[in-house]
């Protein structure tokens, strides 16, 4: 079980909203206010301490504390690496879908290292194409 406060600075006064919630251990928070480029980044670096395998599936348990909310993040690997390019690039890629019961609808494409080279929104019809700073 986890307190959370959360202050509202721009209500005069400001206003404390506490409330508990249940937390699963090893649960990452993340605040779903500002998914954006900021969500890239965090996936950028999960699949960086993942160690993706083929045909895995990953549960990944996620607090966002803005909402008092807690989700899952499910990651599903596919069972060989495929060849894209990303800029003029090849890489060597695992597909992953990501979804969870929040809206999240996502395609990521991780080289074997962990590397986010990849990332489509279907829904929104954008795709993000991440090259190394070399």
């Amino acid at each position: 079980m986890a307190h959370i406060a959360l202050t509202n600075e721009r209500a005069h006064p400001p206003v404390v909203t506490e409330r508990d919630v249940a937390v699963q251990p090893g649960s990452i928070a993340l605040d779903d206010r500002d998914y954006g480029w900021v969500g890239v980044a965090w996936f950028d670096l999960l699949y960086r301490t993942l160690n993706v395998q083929p045909s895995r599936f990953y549960a990944v348990p996620v607090l966002y504390p803005n909402a008092f909310v807690t989700s899952t993040i499910d990651i599903a690997v596919a069972s060989e690496p495929v060849e894209i390019e990303v800029g003029s690039a090849p890489y060597t890629v695992l597909r992953c879908v990501v979804t969870s019961e929040t809206g999240l609808d996502e395609v990521h494409y991780v080289t074997l290292d962990g590397e986010l080279v990849r990332a489509e929104r279907a829904r929104h019809d954008v795709v993000l194409e991440l090259e190394s700073g070399g």
